[in-house]
């Protein structure tokens, strides 16, 4: 539960974090649905996290962004690499923090990352722009 399920490129799905009941998970598989069969990924997350985005990016990679993890940080920020099934952190955290959130790809190959849960109730948008790895604010109450 509070995981994420984001469709590759490559027909496979992304399953990543999620609650143990003891906190965040930090594994992530990918699901094959012409075989049926789940494999772990390689690499863990660089967090473990739940509650947390996914948004599948232009190049084929997947924005894992936000969510509770061990540290409580919910401004963390990965992306998953299918080419090397490795997880890395982004260069940028999140502006706010976040839990239960949207991510959307947009035309433009950012990623909205709008709403959720903060200490304050959010409503805020941010952008990703995976050019820079970085995020920007874009809507203050």
């Amino acid at each position: 539960m509070s995981h994420t399920a984001t469709l590759l490129a490559s027909g496979k799905v992304l399953i990543a974090g999620g609650d143990t009941g003891a906190g965040g998970h930090g594994a992530a598989e990918l699901y094959d649905p012409a075989t049926g069969v789940f494999t772990a990924t390689t690499g863990a997350m660089a967090d473990p996290r739940i509650a947390h985005a996914a948004a599948l990016l232009p190049g084929g990679q997947v924005l894992l962004a936000g969510g509770q993890s061990v540290v409580w940080d919910a401004k963390l920020a990965e992306r998953y690499d299918p080419l090397t099934d490795s997880f890395t952190r982004t260069a940028g955290t999140m502006v706010e923090m976040r839990l239960g959130h949207t991510a959307t790809t947009l035309s433009s190959g950012s990623v909205l990352v709008a709403g959720g849960e903060s200490y304050l109730a959010s409503v805020t948008a941010e952008l990703y722009d995976p050019a820079t790895d970085s995020f920007t604010l874009l809507l203050k109450p």
